[in-house]
């Protein structure tokens, strides 16, 4: 039992170690309100001059945790690509907001 809690002890503070944090990303108009309209989110890590998909989601806005690193938010939204890069250090949050053109609405 003992061995038991020592493993998760230790494999817990390797985790610890290289953990990130929370990134907090919503999309929105230019005036600043919610876009309220699912966008598809696709984040990627960049490493070594290139863009990994890390993951994604279709809200206009969500949470999600992330290992430390480098990465780029990107939405499509009607038909224009935003991208937003930031940085996640260990133990800190970071908060991406993406800012839309006004849609067109074509009657």
């Amino acid at each position: 039992m003992i061995g038991i809690i020592a493993i998760w002890l230790l494999s817990a503070g390797v985790q610890a170690a290289g953990s990130g944090g929370t990134v907090s990303l919503r999309a929105v108009m230019p005036g600043g309100a919610p876009l309220m309209r699912p966008v598809a989110w696709k984040i990627y890590e960049l490493r070594n001059n290139r863009k990994l998909f890390a993951t994604g989601f279709n809200r206009h806005s969500g949470v999600i945790d992330l290992p430390q690193g480098n990465y780029v938010a990107e939405i499509i939204f009607s038909g224009i690509r935003y991208e937003q890069p930031f940085t996640l250090k260990p133990h800190h949050d970071v908060d991406v907001t993406i800012s839309v053109q006004s849609e067109t609405r074509v009657f």
